[in-house]
């Protein structure tokens, strides 16, 4: 007999199932199935077990909607500094990472790129669930020139970016940092792969 908890059961007329709660990184699940019919119900299979992989401590949210895809500006840094990641792509939309999913993770980077027209930047949805996220004292880095543009001057951005103030479109090529948290960082040259729509952010 198993001794491990039982974390679902369930009857399927297929051959494939999808667990309805979430399953814990790093953990072994152990399986079995028997079959049922109107003859009655069949032996247990033999006990399978799978082991669920080792969850990165960042997710990079491709929010870019691939016009032009920028996805490997990020990938490529990423790989090439050896920082594990998962993706999540929005798809020129709000499918945006709850509470729970971004739970997993320590860092989450957002990224925008060229994307604009209503969709850029974490939505309503996203932003309460980043701003949970940071609630718990995890970190996030967003990269865009129209999450303004798109969503106005938000809660998440005053609150917890810091944003006093936002300039649009005024096409930024360098930028410095200033305050507390960012005093003695650049000037950096910016590089833009789309045309230059960025703001001034204060």
């Amino acid at each position: 007999d198993l001794t491990e908890p039982l974390v679902s059961v369930a009857g399927l007329p297929g051959t494939s199932y999808t667990p309805a709660v979430g399953l814990a990184p790093e953990t072994t699940y152990y399986w079995r199935v028997w079959a049922t019919n109107a003859c009655g119900d069949g032996a247990y299979s033999p006990v399978f077990a799978f082991t669920t992989r080792t969850v990165p401590t960042l997710l990079l949210v491709d929010d870019d909607d691939n016009e032009p895809d920028v996805r490997s500006y990020y990938t490529d840094a990423l790989d090439a500094l050896d920082v594990a990641y998962d993706v999540w792509d929005t798809e020129h939309s709000d499918n945006e990472p709850s509470a729970d999913f971004l739970a997993n993770y320590e860092t989450v980077v957002w990224f925008t790129g060229d994307a604009y027209g209503g969709t850029a930047g974490p939505g309503a949805a996203g932003e309460a669930a980043l701003i949970a996220f940071l609630n718990t004292g995890k970190n996030l880095m967003i990269s865009s020139q129209d999450y303004y543009y798109d969503r106005g001057l938000t809660t998440l951005m005053v609150d917890y970016l810091g944003v006093a103030t936002v300039t649009n479109d005024v096409a930024q090529t360098v930028v410095t940092g200033a305050g507390s948290a960012l005093a003695g960082l650049g000037p950096y040259t910016l590089s833009y792969p789309f045309s230059n729509f960025s703001d001034a952010v204060n």
